[in-house]
């Protein structure tokens, strides 16, 4: 399993989970690993791209609302708090 989060300011905001399916064999995908991820997308992986390119592949299946930068910074504001 493999778990990827980010934070701002230690705050979690996106965590991604992969969970090792199977070996994997076609012709679309050649030889690789399938895993399903939490939200029940499944990736296919070659171990030889790295644990970074599947952590970049998990994160790319989370869909980011789409704020204007006040927005953003109005809903950052809300999570963190300044000394």
């Amino acid at each position: 399993m493999l778990t990827v989060t980010i934070s701002i300011n230690g705050n979690p905001i996106y965590t991604r989970t992969a969970i090792y399916a199977s070996d994997h064999y076609d012709n679309e995908h050649g030889n690789c690993r399938k895993y399903k991820l939490d939200d029940g997308h499944i990736i296919y992986h070659k171990p030889e791209q790295g644990a970074v390119k599947l952590a970049k592949m998990m994160l790319d299946t989370i869909k980011e609302p789409k704020l204007k930068n006040s927005e953003r910074l109005a809903e950052w504001g809300k999570k963190v708090s300044f000394p």
